[in-house]
């Protein structure tokens, strides 16, 4: 086949792919297995390639692998995995769900997905990931300290619709003897997220009316928005007038209906709300740090929350006592995300609270 000798080309994974995508359109001797065949071998001594983890993640996800291929397979990714210098990048994230999904458990793997986890469960696939690893693992000490971070970020955010699929995937669970105290913690966050605090300061907002700030993190429809509430809910602003939102941009909102039982709020915003620009990337500005934790520093810039992360600080710097909450921080826009603000530090510029 064209496959054959031309293994060193750029485009051969393009098109062991788009075969492997037409099953139907085959040459005659050349089947589905043939080709997996042929892209594990690929596999071997061409880790450098960018189209290398690409291949990879296709192959692991194809059904009905033999336990010997597998394991070869899965030599490869570990292997790629040990001498990825950023396990937050995306090609990783992928790798070490797809390692979950397939129930791997040697210890080795324990450990790279604990330090994953460190970081990357605040990533957009994170909580997800980390529900599929306390279920795998949950006796383990990283499963523990991922239940603690995922309880955090319910009451932070506690009508996410995320949440449902972490019961779905946790249930199981709730019937085994000895569950560690951490994950029975993290079923009762689940459980009374309807009676996080927040529900309470919503009905009062939309009782008396009161302006609620807002963020944009998410554009519906033409006049439909999903947004952010400072009092710490998520929310649908309708906005039927002439005015257009974008991502990132910050907003007063009227409350104007809450269903706990339902998860959703509803907000719309008056005629004269003021509307804040959103910052642009690569611009700098003076923030103030709002929180500190283990895995960063949140800065508010311009209505905005930001957050710069805990690898970006020299490895030597006690950055939880530099920059206290109320200190004064120049900051560089990096990114704008559905989560918020990306942020770098620009050194040399702390002030005092």
């Amino acid at each position: 086949s064209w496959l054959d000798g031309r293994e060193e080309r750029q485009d051969w994974t393009h098109v062991w792919q788009a075969l492997l995508e037409r099953p139907n359109a085959l040459p005659a001797g050349i089947d589905e297995r043939v080709l997996c065949s042929k892209g594990l071998s690929w596999l071997d001594g061409r880790e450098e390639r960018q189209d290398w983890p690409v291949l990879w993640e296709k192959l692991a996800r194809m059904p009905d692998w033999g336990s010997q291929r597998w394991e070869r397979l899965a030599g490869l990714g570990m292997g790629w995995l040990r001498s990825a210098k950023n396990l937050e990048n995306a090609a990783a994230s992928r790798f070490v769900e797809v390692f979950v999904d397939k129930k791997y458990r040697e210890p080795e793997f324990l450990d790279l997905a604990s330090q994953w986890l460190e970081t990357g469960i605040y990533s957009k696939p994170g909580p997800i990931f980390a529900a599929k690893f306390i279920a795998l693992h949950p006796a383990s000490q990283q499963a523990w300290s991922a239940a603690v971070r995922l309880e955090r970020m319910i009451a932070e955010w506690p009508n996410k619709s995320l949440w449902l699929r972490l019961e779905t995937l946790l249930n199981p669970l709730r019937f085994e003897d000895g569950t560690h105290p951490a994950i029975e913690s993290l079923h009762a966050a689940l459980d009374h997220r309807n009676s996080n605090p927040a529900w309470d300061r919503a009905r009062e907002a939309c009782a008396q009316k009161t302006l609620v700030l807002c963020r944009v993190i998410h554009v519906r429809a033409r006049d439909i928005y999903n947004v952010e509430l400072e009092l710490g809910l998520l929310a649908e602003l309708s906005c039927p007038d002439l005015r257009k939102l974008t991502v990132g941009t910050s907003v007063n909102v009227i409350v104007t209906s809450v269903a706990p039982e339902k998860g959703r709020v509803r907000v719309s915003m008056p005629a004269n709300s003021i509307v804040v620009s959103p910052v642009k990337i690569g611009g700098e500005y003076v923030g103030t740090v709002t929180g500190v934790k283990d895995f960063g520093v949140f800065v508010s810039v311009c209505q905005q929350t930001g957050l710069i992360r805990r690898s970006t600080f020299p490895p030597d710097e006690d950055f939880r006592s530099k920059h206290p909450v109320g200190s004064a921080i120049q900051v560089r826009v990096a990114d704008t995300t559905p989560r918020g603000l990306v942020l770098e530090r620009v050194s040399g510029t702390e002030q005092p609270p």
